[in-house]
């Protein structure tokens, strides 16, 4: 069952370029919820009794994956994605100034988290 959690909260993660910067934070805190409420139950397995240590190092890599998924950052893209941040004054996207308009994190941004995720995702065991 824990497993089956882990994996939907995997599967159920997504982040898109468009989403602003605290609803980027709002889609991590839902797998980290998730692996905080079995890496709590990975841990009262243990209280009960772990004579081989299988569950307590379960609940060692839970806590770890929980950390990785708290400690990723959204860096905001603030480079216009049209005319790369060169300011040209006739980008129809940022008249001229480089900088992105709106709240929308970016496309780098949206990668650098997903990417992130998976990673952390990818060190536990199944």
């Amino acid at each position: 069952m824990a497993a089956d959690n882990i994996a939907d909260a995997r599967a159920r993660f997504g982040i898109t370029e468009t989403m602003s910067e605290s609803e980027a934070m709002a889609a991590l805190e839902q797998p980290a919820y998730v692996i905080r409420q079995e890496a709590d139950a990975a841990t009262a397995m243990v209280s009960d009794g772990d004579p081989t240590g299988v569950s307590q190092q379960r609940a060692d890599e839970l806590e770890d994956l929980v950390g990785e998924l708290e400690n990723i950052t959204v860096d905001v893209d603030t480079e216009c994605p049209d005319c790369e941040g060169a300011g040209e004054s006739d980008c129809p996207t940022c008249g001229g100034s480089g900088e992105a308009r709106g709240d929308a994190i970016g496309a780098r941004a949206a990668l650098q988290v997903t990417d992130d995720v998976a990673q952390a995702f990818g060190r536990i065991s199944h």
